[in-house]
């Protein structure tokens, strides 16, 4: 995909926050990505367990708030 191609609106962290020490270091990785690279002014992080709870739980109107945003988003996976 180039420059011109992408027209999401900002960048979308989403890290592995498991208990392992590997979910410690995803998650830490995206945290000084979002603070300290030139994404900051453009991205954010949100976390995929509390998306899929909203799901489960039927909290509908907070699950379309999370799908209208990601529709306008570059999301970057961090495992």
């Amino acid at each position: 995909m180039s420059k011109s191609e992408f027209q999401a609106e900002n960048i979308i962290l989403v890290p592995c926050s498991g208990s392992e020490y590997h979910g410690e270091l995803a998650r830490q990785a995206a945290i000084r990505l979002a603070e300290r690279s030139q994404i900051s002014t453009f991205s954010s992080m949100t976390c995929s367990t509390i998306f899929m709870k909203n799901i489960l739980l039927g909290k509908d109107r907070l699950v379309e708030i999370t799908k209208n945003h990601l529709k306008h988003s570059f999301i970057i996976i961090i495992n």
